[in-house]
Parts: structure tokens; sequence; C-alpha cells
């Protein structure tokens, strides 16, 4: 894939009307690898975004209340970063599992105990009924080889989560860009890949894991606690040899509500498919954050960013009707260089 396309593509830092701006950076190891998928937070506000496969990220702030921004990934020691007018470009993260401590175990602190405790307050922590989302979605599709790849699509817009019963769509904005003939041939027949928007709701498809019935089909243990976001958390592992599609599970859940701050889930420990969701803690509710989604099969990852809507004036006039899951994506085909990008909160391109 030619680099120029990419490099045409990427983001650049902009200044909005609101009196916000954006920081943009890149994260790598101590040997100058990318971080990729690091979870980006910003206490004060409550946005999150995610840095994209080679290590860069990119958020909106408002420099007079966010002052602060927050790094954590599950192989990375977390990182407290200022926010300031020269704001680092690059930034180093260093190696090792984020501070584990150890649980003390007793009568009613056992794993099965606190996974009964995050199905039982589920509902309470994560329904809310209805809820509206601003969401940024990426899909990147790879060849073969996980190696180039062949088509990037783009989705901005807002959504509704019904609860436990629904979710509905609006794409507001869309670009698909394709760097391969195959992927060409792609966009005449495909459909628009949102279905991710629709399963990261917790509620709808609710896994087994979290159903209280099937907790004794899995062997659960309190790997330690730790701090994500300022909230400290229990890390459970949950594994089954039943034929569940989510047969290895990490759950990490708020110590104080049992509301689950991050879940990742696999059918198998290679990791070669997973899906990991984030939340945040917005008016007591854990509301999602971010999700990304990697299917071996497909050679795709999913990543969207949700933005909690918290201000009827954001949604009340929205006649949110369907998701169109099955709209032909030379439909949704966009100018690239659309300028719109470049001023929206969302993960810069990947390099390549």
């Amino acid at each position: 894939m030619k680099k120029h396309i990419l490099h045409f593509l990427l983001l650049i830092i902009s200044f909005s009307v609101a009196a916000q701006t954006a920081i943009k950076s890149k994260l790598t190891d101590s040997n100058n690898n990318s971080v990729a998928f690091a979870n980006i937070y910003i206490p004060e506000s409550k946005k999150s975004t995610l840095s994209n496969e080679s290590g860069d990220f990119y958020i909106v702030i408002n420099p007079d209340t966010d002052k602060t921004l927050l790094i954590s990934h599950l192989s990375y020691q977390p990182r407290e970063i200022k926010i300031t007018s020269d704001f680092p470009k690059s930034i180093i993260l260093e190696e090792g599992s984020m501070q584990l401590n150890e649980v003390v175990i007793g009568k009613e602190n056992t794993g099965y105990d606190i996974a009964l405790k995050v199905a039982e307050n589920l509902k309470n922590n994560h329904d809310v009924d209805p809820a509206y989302y601003e969401y940024f979605t990426r899909v990147v599709q790879y060849d073969d080889n996980w190696k180039d790849i062949d088509l990037i699509q783009e989705y901005y817009g807002k959504l509704k989560h019904n609860g436990e019963h629904n979710t509905k769509a609006l794409v507001y904005k869309s670009r698909v860009v394709t760097y391969t003939q195959a992927a060409e041939e792609l966009t005449k027949k495909g459909s628009i890949d949102l279905w991710g928007i629709r399963m990261n709701n917790l509620l709808l498809y609710k896994p087994d894991y979290l159903k209280k019935g099937r907790l004794k089909n899995y062997d659960i243990s309190i790997e330690g606690t730790t701090t994500i976001n300022g909230h400290e958390c229990y890390i459970l592992e949950y594994s089954t040899d039943k034929d569940y599609t989510d047969k290895f599970v990490t759950v990490y859940a708020d110590k104080k509500t049992y509301g689950i701050v991050k879940v990742i889930e696999m059918y198998d420990k290679s990791k070669t498919s997973y899906l990991e969701r984030n939340f945040v803690n917005i008016n007591d509710k854990w509301v999602l954050s971010s999700a990304t989604r990697k299917w071996n099969n497909t050679k795709d990852i999913t990543t969207t960013v949700y933005n909690y809507l918290t201000e009827e004036k954001d949604y009340a006039d929205i006649d949110f009707t369907r998701t169109p899951f099955w709209e032909k994506l030379e439909k949704f085909n966009k100018n690239p260089n659309d300028t719109f990008w470049d001023n929206y909160q969302h993960i810069p391109l990947p390099e390549n």
C-alpha cells in the first residue's frame, strides 16, 4: 500500500469553534515499539479514546477544564500526564502489567462470590434505558497475512440503546477507503459494517458469564486488584469447558459498585479473536467508552469510541429509526479528504 495515501488521510491537530482544541501524541515502549489500543482517559470531562495500531492517539479537550490525561494498558505501567500547552508529541510507557495487589480470600470473598455480585448488580450498574451516544467506528480489513490493509470503513453518528431491547443508530458521516482491487470489488457488493455497535450493548446479548444460572459452569479466580481510571478493581478470570462463545473471560470489576470497568472476552487463550469493552462511570452508571473487536476469521479489527450524551438537547429531536446494517458500502463512499474528519475526535489512521 502506498504510504502517501495514508499520510494524506492522517489527522492533524485542529481547533474548533467551541474554544476546544485537540492533542495528539504517539505511545511507544522503551524499545520504540508502538503501543496499540491503550486507553486514554480525561477524568475531568470523562472523555476517552484509544491509541491506534501505530500507537497514535487524538483527543479533543477543553483547555480551561481538562487538566489531566490518564493512560492505561494491560501490558504497561499506567501514566498520568498533566495537560499543558506543550503536551509531549511522544510518550514512553514502561513495560510490565498494571500493578496487581493481593486479595485476601475469605468465605465471602471468593471469585464466584464476586462474580455473582457482578451479575446481580448488572442492571443497576449498566442498564440506562434509553442510553444515547455519539459514536465513531472504524473497521480495518487486512489481507490474509494480517500485513497490509485492504479496506478501511469509518462511520460517525449517534445511537440509542434501549436497555436490554434494541440498538438504533444513525450514520451522519462516512468514508470507505480501498487499497486493493479486491477491496474495490467488495464495496460494490458488500454492506456497511456496523454490527459492532449493536453487539457492544452489554445487556442486549447478555453473555453467559453474566448469567447467574451459568456461573457454576465457570471456574472463576481472583487474580488480584488493580486501578483503572482511578477506580480500584477486582480482576476476575473465568474459564469453562462448555461450548460457550465466551470460554475465557477477564472482568475488571469496580470494588465499590461491582460495575464492569473493563471486560475481555475470548473463545480461546491465543487471543487471535477477542472483544474488549471499556466503561466509565457517569451519573452513577457504567456506560460504554470504547470497544475493540479482533476477528481472525475475517481478518478485521473494529474499534468504536463512544461519547455518552447527558444533555437532552443532543438527542431529543432525533428520530432513531433503524441501523443501516444492510446498506451497500458504495452508498457510503465519500471523499477521504473531507475536512470533517480533521475536526472530529477519533483515532488516527494506522501507519503502514
